[in-house]
């Protein structure tokens, strides 16, 4: 992985899977530049946050994205100052999606089926983040893996972020997310000894880079983001 990114530290402590995505590299039109410190966060879901925990995220965050279903739980308040906008990208309830796929959703093997299947929901993540108030914007799911890991993906990618940078990220998430499972099992989640992870990770890079190489700026257009709401993505999260 690259050292822009295992140079980072959890954002918080106290948050599982917490990370701020500053410091990346990236080239836009041209231009080498990095992303912003303090405008992008991911994580598990922050549930568990103690109150003294909540002032220390808020001190950076003003808009949290919630993307887990409808019904998924646990829920959790947030301090005021802190919008949270609770956005799924996905629909469970499609019974053929989850026939297709849920074997698979710990993988970014459906990233491409959620733009098909739901491209208005993914389009409303995007515009909120483009429209958020000034301040950091928080986006998690439950674990901070794949739902998190597919906006922070393209979310990077619109900023310019080389693919294998995001990939390093995405990689982080998974060795993290496998380690709390280990501490805490989940039964349809079940942790990887080190030889399986090596292998799984290795594989998740591949299909991330393949989902990667498609025009993500182009599939969000489709979606129905416009140009001025990508043009506030990148501002949001580029060095001027």
């Amino acid at each position: 992985m690259s050292s822009a990114v295992t140079a980072q530290v959890p954002a918080w402590p106290e948050l599982p899977g917490s990370r701020f995505l500053g410091g990346l590299p990236a080239v836009h039109e041209g231009r080498t530049t990095t992303t912003l410190p303090g405008r992008l966060f991911r994580s598990a879901v922050p549930s568990a946050l103690s109150a003294d925990a909540w002032a220390r995220v808020s001190a950076q965050v003003r808009t949290v994205v919630d993307l887990r279903n409808p019904g998924e739980g646990p829920r959790y308040t947030a301090p005021d100052g802190v919008v949270v906008h609770r956005l799924p990208i996905e629909d469970q309830a499609d019974q053929d999606f989850m026939r297709r796929y849920a074997a698979l959703l710990s993988t970014p093997h459906y990233y491409a089926e959620v733009l098909r299947r739901w491209p208005h929901l993914v389009a409303a993540v995007i515009r909120t983040i483009a429209r958020a108030p000034e301040g950091g914007v928080l986006v998690h799911c439950a674990q901070g893996r794949d739902r998190t890991g597919q906006v922070s993906a393209m979310l990077l990618s619109l900023a310019g972020v080389p693919h294998e940078v995001v990939a390093d990220d995405y990689e982080l998430a998974v060795r993290a997310c496998n380690a709390r499972l280990r501490e805490h099992p989940v039964a349809h989640d079940p942790a990887l000894d080190d030889d399986e992870l090596d292998a799984v990770v290795a594989e998740k890079r591949e299909v991330l880079l393949a989902f990667l190489a498609d025009d993500v700026a182009g599939s969000l257009r489709d979606a129905g983001v416009d140009d001025d709401d990508l043009a506030a993505v990148r501002a949001r999260l580029l060095v001027p």
